[in-house]
Order: structure tokens, then sequence, then C-alpha cells
């Protein structure tokens, strides 16, 4: 049980970095879609 308890806080801690960077991802997706609504709204009322 100790032999795999280093491996278990490196699993834990790689699948925390991985959700954080999706996390990360999906946040700047949505400034970017939000960016591109913008843009498109502000070009069809000049």
């Amino acid at each position: 049980m100790v032999l795999h308890y280093p491996a278990l806080v490196l699993a834990l801690i790689d699948v925390s970095v991985g959700a954080t960077t999706i996390l990360h991802d999906v946040d700047r997706v949505r400034r970017i879609a939000a960016l591109l609504l913008w843009v498109s709204s502000t070009e069809r009322s000049l």
C-alpha cells in the first residue's frame, strides 16, 4: 500500500491539473464566443 501512495498522489495531481486546464479552455472559448457575438451584433447595427 505504501508503494502505491506516491503514484496515487501523482495521478491525483495529474487529474486536477487536467481539470483546471479544461476549465481554462472552456473559459477562453466562452470569451471568444462572446467576443464574436458582440462583433457580429455591432456589424449588424452599423
